[in-house]
């Protein structure tokens, strides 16, 4: 990101440790002029952090047209973004501080700490999940992303398959007959928005696997189910490097800034060495590079008709370099253990793998 940055005016939108960890970086960096805060925050308008003014967005945006207005609420992301597109600042002005950028020795130590915990707590279901280890040698299964291009149609024909769900697709079942064996989610935003829902996606499947880091939002009741199964989510910032594929689920799974990534590592340790992903475009209609520019596509669909739209307060863009490079290392372990892995999707981009008719396989 630093590349992109030298020699510009700098508005940090956002005045919380993120936007001070930028602030302390590029002053290291004599041609980057840093202008000032802004912030939506009321109350921290018209004051000062680390001797830079805080200002509104509209005045900042009024007085530094020129301006690059460098977000650093992760959180919100798209709704910034489009709040400082309506407010007349070009695409091109308008870069994210990607959190996967933030992290100092004081991080890496809290980090730890955090997954020393959740480890620990997570080791009690250790012996739950290695019960499953194996238990679906040799069959086949699929892995559904929620992309676009998932229909009921292809639902419906998967039924008396084994096949892998993942964070909002109950949202289609009102419509369907079918339900998936396995479901998975990871993601303390996305798990936050369903959690309500926990109860009935329980109901509709046979093996729920989640991560400890997320243990804290669910009710005592969705803990204790035997159908629940938690691994320990092991957080990497890989890139460059393909991120790790566990062997080893009933110890760690290893993120790969997707929930399919998580699915995988576990249909492998329960033995599936047919696998085939239906739904995973792979393309949203917002991407974040990794210099933290956007990359936007109006004519696509993110989301499978009946799922509803994401609100965008509360989401945050993908990564799709960081995603294929996951769906990578997937490729890797597979062909290096005479695993089978296709693509079935109907079109996006995902181009990792040798892809497949979905209507041939049935």
């Amino acid at each position: 990101m630093k590349e992109v940055l030298i020699g510009k005016k700098i508005v940090i939108f956002g005045v919380g440790d993120i936007g001070q960890n930028l602030l302390q970086r590029l002053s290291h960096y004599a041609t980057c002029e840093i202008l000032c805060f802004c912030d939506n925050n009321p109350c921290k308008q018209g004051g000062q952090e680390r001797g830079e003014y805080i200002l509104s967005p509209q005045e900042a945006v009024d007085r530094y047209a020129d301006a690059y207005f460098v977000i650093t609420v992760i959180n919100h992301t798209v709704a910034v973004t489009e709040q400082l597109l309506d407010m007349g600042v070009p695409q091109e002005q308008i870069i994210i501080f990607s959190g996967n950028d933030y992290i100092d020795e004081w991080d890496k130590k809290r980090q730890k700490k955090k997954e020393t915990e959740y480890a620990e707590w997570c080791r009690k279901y250790n012996n739950r999940i290695k019960n499953l280890k194996g238990a679906f040698q040799g069959k086949r299964c699929f892995i559904l992303g929620n992309g676009g291009s998932l229909t009921e149609k292809d639902l419906e024909k998967l039924t008396g398959e084994y096949t892998f769900g993942c964070n909002r697709l109950y949202k289609m079942y009102d419509r369907l007959s079918w339900r998936p064996v396995f479901y998975c989610f990871y993601d303390v935003q996305r798990v936050r928005k369903i959690k309500k829902d926990m109860t009935y996606i329980l109901e509709n499947c046979e093996y729920l696997f989640t991560s400890s880091t997320i243990k804290d939002e669910l009710d005592e009741a969705v803990i204790e189910n035997p159908k629940t199964y938690f691994v320990h989510m092991q957080k990497d910032r890989y890139y460059p490097q393909l991120p790790r594929f566990s062997e080893n689920v009933d110890q760690q799974v290893y993120d790969g800034q997707t929930v399919l990534y998580m699915a995988t590592q576990i249909a492998v340790y329960l033995g599936f060495r047919e696998i085939y992903y239906l739904g995973a475009d792979n393309h949203y209609s917002v991407e974040l590079n990794r210099d933290g520019t956007i990359r936007r596509d109006s004519e696509m669909k993110d989301y499978p008709d009946g799922m509803g739209e994401i609100e965008l307060e509360s989401s945050v863009i993908p990564q799709i370099e960081l995603t294929t490079m996951s769906f990578g290392a997937v490729k890797k372990y597979a062909d290096a253990h005479g695993i089978r892995v296709f693509n079935a999707t109907r079109g996006g981009k995902l181009d990792v793998f040798d892809r497949v008719d979905f209507d041939s396989l049935f």
